[in-house]
């Protein structure tokens, strides 16, 4: 145990101690408040620089008044009407003539329905919108396929595997050997009576064959009357297009459907019902 004087002696020290904690203390938040005093906010005001004087105005170039589009009475079509026939030594016609046809055998048209149909067709028509570079991004993305079938000369011997030589010898032979006489009716299109023959089977019938039963498909190459008309209705929609999208979207239904001359009428009486 420690002694009364150790005792004493150990209570000054820590009592020293904290007397020099104390002061401490108090002169460092004097030393913090006279930095604080001594610092110093300088405000500078800068003057704003002078705006320069807006450049003397210049005349512009009056600018061109485009024609409105075209109205959609009329559209391009496909003829099928050629050009006349002309002799060795006949001579072109003078420019100022009159003509229905050009040197290449095209419809003459006026200049001025050429840039009516060129304000409709043409790629440059002018929108309140329009994206650029679509027509060349089309033509970049639009590319033949990288494998293209080609038939080789080994083609035409190809023969599947489920006859056998035999029965492939007497199938031609039975062909070759077989005659053929078609006899149409008149009266019903489509329909023929057809008598057949085989010398190699000593063998003949005859029967009655009506094509498609009596139906007529359009021919595919040709527009019929009602798609005429539709194409017609296509061709106010393409004029009227208020968008480059839609003037596109339409081109192209047009363009892969519309191109097309019109169906010769059919000389044929329709067949009976």
């Amino acid at each position: 145990m420690l002694g009364r004087r150790q005792r004493v002696v150990l209570f000054l020290l820590l009592a020293l101690g904290h007397g020099l904690a104390i002061v401490a203390m108090v002169l460092g938040s004097r030393a913090d408040e006279s930095l604080a005093q001594a610092r110093v906010t300088v405000l500078e005001f800068v003057s704003p620089e002078p705006v320069p004087s807006p450049p003397p105005p210049t005349k512009q170039a009056p600018v061109p008044v485009t024609s409105p589009a075209p109205k959609a009475g009329r559209r391009p079509r496909q003829v099928r009407a050629e050009p006349p026939a002309t002799t060795g030594g006949a001579e072109a016609p003078p420019p100022g003539s009159l003509r229905l046809f050009e040197a290449d055998g095209s419809l003459h048209l006026p200049d001025e329905v050429k840039d009516q149909l060129a304000e409709v067709e043409s790629a440059d028509r002018e929108f309140p919108w329009k994206l650029a570079g679509v027509v060349e991004a089309g033509a970049f993305l639009e590319r033949p396929p990288a494998i293209e079938y080609r038939e080789t000369e080994f083609e035409r011997y190809w023969r599947p595997h489920d006859k056998d030589l035999l029965t492939d010898l007497l199938e031609a032979a039975v062909e070759a050997t077989t005659g053929e006489v078609r006899i149409p009716v008149p009266g019903s299109p489509g329909t023929s009576i057809v008598c057949k023959a085989s010398l190699l089977a000593v063998a003949g019938a005859c029967g009655v064959v009506k094509h498609d039963e009596g139906y007529r498909y359009p021919d595919p190459n040709v527009l019929t009357p009602e798609q005429d008309r539709q194409c017609d209705l296509l061709w106010e929609q393409i004029v009227q297009a208020g968008s480059q999208e839609r003037w596109r979207r339409l081109r192209a239904i047009y363009d892969g459907t519309c191109r097309k001359p019109l169906a010769s009428p059919s000389r044929m009486p329709p067949p009976a019902d």
